[in-house]
């Protein structure tokens, strides 16, 4: 779980712009 958290904190700024980032 750590792990997908450090990869969805780099990939934030993408994912804001498609969708809502949710953690």
């Amino acid at each position: 779980e750590k792990y997908k958290v450090r990869k969805q904190k780099k990939y934030a700024p993408k994912v804001l712009m498609r969708r809502p980032f949710t953690r």
